[in-house]
């Protein structure tokens, strides 16, 4: 498959730790390239390994052998029933699907993005859902869907992962939503994740609600 690289210096070693996940995000942003160069900027300090844009153009940010910053402070579930409560960059491949994340409705009814103190309307499809943690944590908004081509190569991806080496990765996919502490510190990648469609060796922590 094709895949562009667009080098990121958010990255550290992974000191011999054995890669034991997939986590999935959706980059909150409304530009594919913006993102990327975010991405890229060492004072941002985050990272993924790979972004997909929402034409299916996939990038490299980071090699394999090295750990992506992207899942901050986590727990990674395990397949045997354990977890890891430390070190999840270190033990996890980071992907990033391009995405606007969570919108915002105002009292007219119209869906906003907003990223500091910018705000963009958006149309087309959206959902109104809650995402609910296994504490009880609870968190209401707006959810735009994926695009086919977005998961199509996504699926590509992971194909490709699982015949280079990390199919045990890969087969724990996980969401970035259900791994950070506290619970409902990150919604990514939200309702819209066809989660179906892909292999889980654990279930899903994080629950939808959706909402009139």
């Amino acid at each position: 498959m094709r895949i562009s690289g667009r080098p990121s210096p958010n990255n550290s070693p992974r000191n011999g730790a054995e890669v034991q996940a997939v986590v999935i995000h959706y980059d909150a942003s409304l530009s594919d390239s913006g993102a990327i160069s975010w991405m890229r900027n060492p004072q941002s300090r985050v990272s993924a390994h790979y972004h997909i844009g929402r034409t299916g153009v996939v990038t490299q940010l980071v090699d394999l052998e090295r750990a992506a910053w992207h899942a901050g402070v986590a727990t990674l579930p395990l397949p045997d029933g354990t977890s890891l409560a430390a070190g999840a960059n270190e033990h996890s491949i980071g992907i990033e699907l391009a995405n606007a994340g969570m919108l915002q409705q105002d009292e007219n009814g119209a869906i906003w993005y907003r990223d500091g103190d910018s705000a963009v309307r958006v149309s087309g499809q959206v959902e109104h859902a809650a995402m609910v943690w296994p504490s009880g944590m609870r968190i209401e908004g707006w959810w735009s869907p994926f695009l086919p081509a977005q998961i199509d190569m996504l699926a590509d991806l992971l194909d490709e992962l699982a015949l280079t080496g990390y199919a045990h990765a890969v087969a724990n996919l996980v969401g970035h939503d259900e791994i950070a502490k506290p619970d409902g510190r990150k919604q990514d990648p939200a309702i819209f994740f066809p989660w179906d469609r892909f292999r889980r060796a654990c279930p899903r922590a994080v629950q939808t609600v959706i909402l009139p």
